[in-house]
Parts: structure tokens; sequence; C-alpha cells
């Protein structure tokens, strides 16, 4: 089992490679994983795919100030 911390920072790696779209390709990735029978390795690319969500629903519109 992958602990959260390594979710997260699986998460934000994504997040800065691929910005809004790192959701998008975790999930890609647990599609794909799926599809080859590693259920494991899908369960924790939806984690990271959820994970990599949170960031983007609590960020401020680009060019937002506060």
């Amino acid at each position: 089992m992958v602990s959260e911390l390594d979710v997260w920072r699986v998460a934000n790696l994504l997040l800065k490679q691929y910005g809004e779209k790192a959701p998008v390709e975790a999930a890609v990735g647990a599609v794909e994983l799926d599809a080859a029978g590693k259920a494991e390795g899908a369960s924790t690319y939806r984690r990271i795919s959820q994970a990599a969500e949170e960031p983007l629903r609590t960020a401020p519109p680009d060019g937002a100030t506060h």
C-alpha cells in the first residue's frame, strides 16, 4: 500500500509537469493499469488523481488578486 504522503508527492509532481491536466493524466494511468490487470496500481493512480484535483479546486482563477 502506498502512503498518503507518497500519493501527494506524486500528485504534486504531476501538477508541476501537467498543470491542470494532472488529474486526467493520473486517471489515464489508472485506466491503463486496470487494463493490464494491475488493480493495486490502478487504485493508487485513482488516489493520485483525486489528490491532484484538490489544489485545483482551491486555487484562485488565473488573474485573480487577493
